[in-house]
């Protein structure tokens, strides 16, 4: 009975390090096909959704952080 059990405890370990290379290879697949690795998890003809509002407030920081960093840019050339 003993021996059964260290044979289980085996096979366990073994399946745990086959998930974690399953993980590292879905990561490299997401990575060569440059999509981000939940995206092929999805059902083929699934719609991500995104929430528009937090889109729209996402882009308009972003609008404001790279005109900041040109103005900035900007400056630093104009000192020279």
């Amino acid at each position: 009975m003993k021996k059964d059990k260290k044979k289980r405890a085996g096979q366990k370990k073994e399946s745990d390090d086959k998930k974690a290379g399953t993980f590292e290879t879905l990561a490299k697949l997401a990575e060569a096909l440059e999509v981000e690795p939940y995206e092929l998890l999805l059902p083929q003809n699934a719609a991500v959704n995104f929430d528009s509002r937090k889109t729209k407030l996402l882009m308009k920081q972003l609008r404001r952080n790279v005109a900041e960093t040109m103005d900035t840019i900007e400056n630093f050339l104009a000192s020279d």
